[in-house]
């Protein structure tokens, strides 16, 4: 059977939909000024489908890269041999105030807390809802503050990887 890349960003999707209420053990819009609307998180291309100002804060989530390997020797398939991958997902996490510079400054501290936020939720849900092995958020990288509408923004990407085994 092929790799299921659908199911798989949905689950961290859904993952980050779950873990975005008060009663999560990370809350994904804890210390932020405004909280993420669950509507807010995309499977999109933050390219193809750019962020809007209405819509901060807002988490795009792509597939980045996929590499596989066999676990055994032999036929892969339904009896077969399991192949391991590990699946690297992009997390893009825009936030926004309106402004001047004390309200940049502001979305600069939203962004961290974004950034610590996903980064805690993947280590409470390293399995992703039993659909990987493990899942990691390895790398954080944040970029200068950019314009968005009438409003200046903070973009961070949170690299996650995710082993799995399947046939």
């Amino acid at each position: 059977m092929a790799f299921p890349y659908n199911t798989n960003l949905d689950a961290v999707m859904n993952t980050l939909k779950g873990y975005n209420t008060t009663t999560a053990a990370v809350d994904l819009s804890n210390n932020l000024n405004v909280r993420v609307d669950s509507d807010n998180i995309f499977a999109v291309d933050p390219e193809l489908t750019p962020p809007r100002a209405d819509r901060m804060p807002c988490l795009y989530v792509t597939i980045d890269s996929k590499n596989e390997s066999y676990e055994g020797i032999g036929a892969t398939g339904v009896g077969g041999t399991k192949k391991q991958a590990s699946v690297f997902y992009n997390i893009f996490a825009v936030v926004g105030k309106y402004g001047g510079w004390e309200s940049q400054s502001v979305s600069t501290s939203d962004i961290y807390y974004l950034a610590e936020n996903i980064e805690g939720i993947f280590q409470e849900e390293y399995d992703l809802s039993n659909t990987a092995l493990w899942c990691n958020a390895n790398t954080t990288e944040f970029f200068p503050p950019k314009s968005i509408g009438d409003q200046f923004a903070k973009v961070c990407l949170v690299r996650l990887e995710a082993r799995y085994l399947f046939r």
